[in-house]
């Protein structure tokens, strides 16, 4: 499952958004961040809003952000491909 969308960052003190463009048919969305950029020790948040804050960071950091989209039927769940790796310093 391959679908287009885009990212949207911004920071705030200890603490990123991420803004997805809706993508059409989707269950939720997966987000991934690390501060290395081969995302080395990722941590992992599934959302079904298109708006995803994560607290709790490091100030003065940048951290490496990737998302995909999910679909669940029944049991199963199929995943899309991540996007590209976005950074961001967190103030």
């Amino acid at each position: 499952m391959h679908l287009d969308f885009q990212l949207k960052l911004s920071a705030s003190k200890k603490a990123i958004s991420v803004k997805v463009k809706p993508a059409k048919k989707v269950t939720g969305y997966t987000v991934r961040y690390s501060i290395s950029q081969k995302m080395k020790n990722a941590k992992l948040v599934n959302s079904k809003k298109t708006t995803i804050k994560i607290k709790g960071l490091k100030s003065k950091k940048v951290y490496y952000v990737q998302a995909r989209t999910y679909v669940k039927s029944g049991e199963k769940v199929a995943t899309g491909h991540w996007t590209k790796a976005d950074k961001i310093k967190v103030k």
